[in-house]
């Protein structure tokens, strides 16, 4: 899980994955907006294969955050 996560969140930021980290903040760190978080949330729906609410999105701040997510939804 995390390899896929990694790659998907790089794929939302200038970032390579080697250079994301688990403590990285997903805006102030990563870069990422609004438009970004919108399109994961797809990605994220896609990838898990369950609904990702607009309010489980707006709490992500860091990439621990999604890979708890995943983890306890996947």
């Amino acid at each position: 899980m995390f390899e896929i996560m990694m790659a998907l969140i790089s794929g939302y930021t200038s970032k390579e994955e080697d250079e994301i980290t688990l403590d990285s903040r997903l805006r102030e760190d990563l870069g990422m907006d609004d438009s970004d978080f919108y399109m994961m949330r797809f990605s994220l729906q896609n990838t898990l294969d369950c609904d990702v609410s607009e309010e489980d999105m707006a709490g992500f701040q860091t990439v621990m955050d999604l890979l708890k997510y995943a983890s306890d939804h996947a």
